[in-house]
């Protein structure tokens, strides 16, 4: 049992998590991939869906395949608060440098800083990642298993609300008739937010009291620990299918770069519209994180995923038959709002309705799972198979677009690769039933 000051620092450290992600994800608002990155290189670099696609594929990839290089150092670490401390440096330096990039290439060729774009992107989020690790080790450490899942809902929840106040903010900064903000000034400003934000959300996380940690002394290599994964996916049943889930639910990315340029384009509306969807995905993040969070903590993340898999069908489902929807007000949307604008808003509601249950409990079943020990490995695994996959998903998805034309071959793979988690989600086990899980064991033996 944790003593009083350990104790102490258990609900300093929650209540520093809960801040860090309350600022990072109200950052995140202004660099959002599909509503504020997308609309930047259609709109204003005229770039191909390709490189709309690889700006996707740019961010997801530092984040999910460096913790797998990471993994051997941070097991081995005495402290692992430096890597944090090293992540948010790396914050400040790209973002600072998206909007130094913004501001100087915008009179040069659109190539040069659609490549600058996409190539500070992907580091931002490889730095993120090298925190990633040490961020989850103190949780693991700090949140009990049956608190988790409220513990992530909630940093959600609050990120949400000042994310809605900044999805109004890039609305107005986009329209440049009110804010009186021309390009490139305009998207200067939206990463300068950004920039403030997470890195402010960052560096309070950097206040979190070290707790005491197993350390793994084994001096293993990148590729021993490739091999180290692969044996632990053959050995271990749920882990393997947990991966197959991961992997196949990936695929879906091969639509997820174009969804708010697919509606924009087929409402006709223009790019500050894109405010809307922002604003529709916090929302629905704000009310479906504590929904997921307490189906998480008292069903179980297994069902948890089971419910979101499923839900992930219904929006590319939705946008092949977005463009059939009655242009004109009708019916019961006779309030000036078209049932095709409110099909677009609604798969976008479908769409983050079922990410949000796939990452909350993603990452508490795998933490549930994987052996005290080794749950850096686990955690670095779980990326480093579906990491591929995501990178080339949303390149699949622009090539596809260019090649015909639209978007309406994306979003049919992207509805059956979709099916596939749903399915073989219907076997995965309950960790918490019948055994104890191994993150609980570390709560009843580790302090702060």
């Amino acid at each position: 049992m944790a003593s009083a000051p350990q104790e102490q620092y258990i609900a300093r450290n929650y209540w520093l998590g809960m801040l860090n992600g309350t600022l990072v994800l109200a950052g995140g608002a202004f660099i959002d991939a599909q509503a504020v990155v997308a609309v930047l290189l259609v709109d204003k670099l005229h770039a191909s869906p390709v490189l709309v696609g690889l700006s996707s594929s740019a961010m997801f990839a530092g984040f999910m395949l460096v913790p797998l290089v990471m993994a051997p150092l941070v097991e081995r670490a005495e402290r692992k608060k430096p890597f944090y401390l090293a992540s948010t440096a790396g914050r400040f330096l790209f973002l600072g440098g998206l909007v130094a990039s913004v501001l100087l290439l915008s009179g040069r060729q659109p190539w040069l800083l659609g490549a600058v774009v996409v190539a500070m992107l992907f580091a931002y989020r490889a730095v993120i990642a090298v925190g990633l690790l040490s961020f989850y080790e103190f949780v693991a450490h700090s949140v009990p298993a049956r608190r988790r899942g409220g513990f992530f809902a909630w940093r959600r929840t609050f990120g949400c609300v000042l994310a809605i106040g900044g999805a109004v903010v890039v609305g107005y900064l986009l329209d440049e008739a009110r804010s009186g903000l021309s390009y490139p000034h305009n998207y200067a400003a939206i990463f300068a937010c950004a920039m403030v934000l997470s890195g402010g959300g960052a560096l309070a996380f950097c206040f979190v009291r070290e707790p005491r940690m197993h350390v793994d002394r084994r001096d293993m290599g990148l590729v021993a620990k490739l091999r180290e994964g692969w044996q632990v996916s053959r050995r271990d049943h749920t882990f393997r299918r947990l991966i197959l889930c991961h992997v196949t639910s990936a695929m879906r990315a091969v639509a997820s770069p174009f969804y708010v340029i697919y509606c924009l384009a087929v409402l006709g509306a223009e790019p500050k519209a894109a405010a809307v969807f922002l604003i529709a995905q916090k929302v629905t993040l704000l009310v479906t994180n504590p929904l997921w969070a307490r189906v998480s903590d008292g069903k179980g993340n297994a069902t948890l995923l089971r419910a979101a898999y499923a839900l992930g069908v219904g929006a590319p489902l939705l946008a092949l038959v977005l463009p059939w929807l009655p242009r004109e007000a009708v019916g019961l949307a006779g309030w000036g709002v078209s049932p095709r604008w409110i099909g677009a808003v609604a798969l976008y509601v479908l769409y983050w309705t079922a990410n949000c249950g796939v990452m909350l409990g993603g990452v508490n079943y795998m933490m549930e799972i994987a052996p005290p020990a080794h749950r850096p490995s686990y955690m670095a695994m779980g990326r480093v198979y579906s990491g591929p996959v995501i990178l080339c998903a949303p390149l699949l998805g622009g090539w596809l677009a260019k090649a015909t034309g639209g978007y309406g071959l994306s979003f049919v793979l992207a509805a059956c690769f979709a099916v596939v988690p749903a399915v073989v989600a219907l076997g995965l086990v309950e960790p918490r039933e019948g055994r104890q899980a191994p993150s609980d064991r570390v709560e009843s033996t580790e302090g702060l």
